[in-house]
């Protein structure tokens, strides 16, 4: 028997395990919503229906992919909630599927050291061994650092976040590769082969930009740092590269500088 379909939020998501069908039946917790408001700074700008339906996205997520801790290390409820919110925010105007490759989520309590030889562009082979905040695999899980996740979320204005970055890198890996270029409709594909490149360049050039150098290292680190960017710090990003801001908008479809001005226009 197949798995069935569902609806979140109002909004088709193919097929989801029974786990996850049983988990929507579930009332989202109060004190669930009550952690989110408080612990994330962009969760209330968010409308009604926006909140109801990353509700059920954070439903379908946590019932669905593992969440692990490294030996010794157990994530609570808190981490898995805050860690499943800010995966699924990235995906609120997308298609569930685009995580169907996050096969786990391990968090470990601090920086993690990487061993072994790194490959690194230009086919130069590095043995260093750096501290990783995060790592996405393909094919894999995605590693992330609890101290890094509670901190980006304490300090937004930093402009950091390495679950948006992670996860942006999960979301570029859906077409099978690591290489700064998602599933894109036809329209927007002619777009971003011409505008992204020509940012990269930019960057590299070394014109100032509202978010962390390390996006020159590659295309693919690129749209993971500007996603970064474009959920944390909408308004500088849309002000000092407007294209870049309206073409992660159209991909992502949200617009979170709007959401935000609005929210304060409601103040």
């Amino acid at each position: 028997m197949k798995p069935p379909e569902s609806v979140a939020g109002g909004r088709p998501v193919g097929r989801i395990s029974r786990r996850a069908s049983k988990a929507l039946r579930e009332p989202f917790s109060n004190q669930w919503r009550d952690l989110l408001s408080t612990r994330l700074d962009w969760w209330s700008n968010l409308s009604e229906a926006e909140q109801r339906h990353m509700e059920d996205l954070i439903r379908i997520f946590l019932a669905e992919k593992t969440m692990e801790g490294v030996i010794g290390y157990t994530p609570d409820e808190e981490v898995r909630l805050l860690i499943a919110a800010q995966a699924c925010l990235l995906i609120l105007g997308l298609d569930y599927r685009f995580y169907d490759d996050v096969s786990a989520i391990v968090v470990s309590p601090g920086l993690v050291v990487q061993r072994g030889s790194r490959r690194l562009d230009g086919g130069v082979v590095s043995d260093d061994h750096p501290a990783l905040a995060g790592q996405a695999m393909l094919h894999g899980p995605v590693l992330l650092v609890w101290d890094r996740v509670a901190n980006d979320a304490r300090h937004p204005e930093r402009g950091h976040n390495v679950v948006f970055h992670e996860f942006a890198h999960k979301i570029d890996m859906r077409n099978g590769a690591a290489d700064g270029v998602p599933p894109l409709s036809s329209s927007l594909a002619e777009r971003w082969g011409e505008h992204m490149p020509a940012m990269l360049a930019k960057l590299r050039a070394g014109s100032p930009m509202p978010f962390d150098a390390y996006a020159a290292t590659n295309p693919a680190e690129f749209l993971a740092v500007v996603t970064e960017a474009f959920f944390v710090l909408p308004r500088e990003l849309a002000g000092a590269e407007p294209d870049l801001y309206s073409l992660l908008r159209d991909f992502y479809q949200q617009d979170p500088y709007a959401r935000a001005r609005d929210a304060l226009s409601d103040v």
